[in-house]
């Protein structure tokens, strides 16, 4: 039986007949050893040839792919997957004529979708849908919350195959949850964790906190927060969510409560509740409670959710969540929520700490950004701190710029400007309101000083730069120019050493004080022992 590939056909290559060589890789090696009888050389395009010259010279005299006669080419592809095949016949036109464009538009619908898999790892702007099985552009897709209505209108998102995970995020009968994760989220999330950065989406991204004033059907209000963290456990290669879910109780709001003895229920109070497993998917979940204060108490659910590796959409692991599946782990897997905490990340007390202290006398409406009418939503982009480096080396310009002689009429109105705007351009105390959140309240009036200050800075050190230079007359004022700008990205690196420095003397200090704390409040020991162990607290 002849070979036809493309438009040619070859009867002297039979496959069957390597059939006598056993394995199939010891037959291509036996072919490889054996290429007298291939005679018809691989025909190249002229401009394709004069590519490959430096090539084949680099190479030293080596045998390329270019050169090898077409017979053995064919071979060689007779033993590659169909969906390899047609990564080979795009490489250049010299493969395209020699297989011929049947070698993708004939692939079956599994090679084909390897195919494209295949094309993504080359492709960073792009992903493959596991829905439609064609490329989407990863621009297209938003972050889970706040819902991309836009994404809806196609058809692959409004499928059954792909139906996003947001009922499983629902606190009460009735509320819809804003955090929508599709399918494409966690693979793009994965492929960044198995590619690199230049591919799929930070992990940041899928970081959301909501707290929405949801509506009961006799009317009573009832507030709602959600929080949303992620985490990738490399040794299990797969995505773990974590959300928090608190529900806020009024005193209007009254609960059936069974009589019963008041040591029971300050023990059960007293209790922390054990982390249980749902018996329908695969979630852990922990049920707590916290007293926020004026008579308000808050229901707190913690779920831990394993989404998978997010290389199918037939992964078992996403099915349980989003179709809805029986639970079944292999043998010595461990706990989706022991496998999340034991991961570098915020701890439980401190995400329940700060989940609080959002709800504590409607705080979120100062901290968050308000997004409908009963909705509150708090969504950091990562690229804020490089922003907050960038007003530092600004500043840091500022005062090289300052020791400059200058007119004293500009002087005077300089130093006036400067003075005013120097405590809101120092962005700096920002870092710490990132990362401690103290400065939450005032956060959304010191952003827009701090950005008004930063633009005042900019055109005072543009001014300062030009009154100098017209002042002095400098005889090499281009190069004085690239100095000052080349030490303006210098201090960018230095303020964020200094932030991160500056930062660890403040927790170098707590930790001392804490500590005499503790020495001041321990109870002194009589006698001589005592007395010396004063002495010894006291010169500490």
């Amino acid at each position: 039986m002849p070979i036809i590939i493309g438009r040619r056909s070859f009867g002297r290559i039979v496959p069957a007949d390597l059939a006598q060589f056993g394995d199939r890789d010891d037959g291509l090696i036996a072919i490889l050893k054996d290429v007298r009888f291939l005679t018809t050389p691989l025909r190249l395009d002229p401009h394709i040839s004069k590519i490959m010259e430096p090539i084949n010279q680099v190479s030293g005299g080596k045998i390329s792919y270019f050169n090898l006669p077409l017979e053995l080419l064919l071979h060689i592809v007779y033993y590659l997957p169909p969906q390899d095949v047609a990564c080979l016949a795009l490489c250049n036109r010299a493969f395209l004529n020699a297989l011929g464009s049947e070698a993708w538009s004939s692939l079956s619908q599994k090679a084909r979708d390897a195919f494209l898999l295949t094309l993504t790892r080359d492709l960073p702007s792009c992903y493959f849908c596991h829905v439609c099985l064609s490329l989407h552009l990863r621009d297209r897709l938003g972050p889970p919350a706040p819902i991309n209505w836009s994404l809806l209108k196609y058809a692959c998102t409004d499928s059954y195959m792909e139906p996003p995970l947001w009922d499983c995020f629902a606190a009460l009968k009735g509320h819809v949850s804003g955090y929508w994760l599709f399918f494409a989220h966690v693979q793009l999330v994965m492929a960044r964790h198995y590619q690199g950065p230049a591919y799929g989406l930070p992990l940041d991204m899928l970081s959301y906190t909501e707290v929405k004033a949801h509506t009961e059907p006799d009317g009573a209000k009832v507030t709602i927060l959600l929080s949303f963290d992620a985490r990738i456990c490399s040794r299990s290669a797969s995505l773990c969510l974590r959300n928090q879910q608190w529900i806020l109780l009024r005193p209007q709001h009254k609960l059936p409560v069974k009589p019963g003895p008041v040591e029971l229920s300050d023990v059960l109070d007293n209790t922390p509740s054990p982390v249980l497993a749902c018996s329908f998917c695969d979630m852990h979940f922990q049920l707590d409670k916290c007293d926020l204060g004026d008579e308000t108490k808050a229901i707190v659910i913690t779920k831990w959710l394993d989404v998978g590796a997010g290389l199918t959409i037939l992964d078992p692991k996403w099915q349980a969540h989003a179709l809805g599946g029986s639970r079944e782990f292999p043998e010595g897997s461990e706990d989706v929520y022991l496998r999340f905490e034991r991961l570098p990340g915020i701890s439980g007390s401190m995400l329940f700490s700060q989940n609080a202290s959002h709800l504590m006398g409607n705080r979120y409406k100062k901290t968050m950004k308000r997004l409908y009418r009963h909705t509150w939503h708090s969504h950091t982009p990562p690229a804020k701190t490089e922003l907050v480096f960038l007003r530092a080396a600004v500043i840091y310009l500022m005062f090289s710029l300052t020791s400059r002689p200058l007119p004293p009429s500009f002087s005077s109105l300089s130093s006036s400007l400067w003075t005013l705007f120097l405590p809101l351009t120092a962005s700096i105390v920002r870092v710490f309101d990132h990362q401690l959140n103290q400065f939450a309240p005032m956060s959304d009036a010191y952003n827009i000083i701090s950005l008004v200050g930063t633009w005042v800075s900019v055109l005072l050190a543009v001014a300062q730069v030009f009154f100098a230079y017209r002042s002095q007359c400098c005889s090499n004022p281009i190069r004085d120019v690239e100095h000052e700008l080349s030490t303006l990205v210098t201090s960018v690196s230095n303020q964020k050493r200094i932030a991160y420095e500056t930062l660890q003397v403040l927790r170098d200090v707590r930790g001392n004080l804490e500590r005499i704390q503790r020495n001041t409040a321990a109870p002194s020991i009589s006698g001589s022992g005592g007395r010396s162990a004063t002495n010894s607290s006291t010169r500490n």
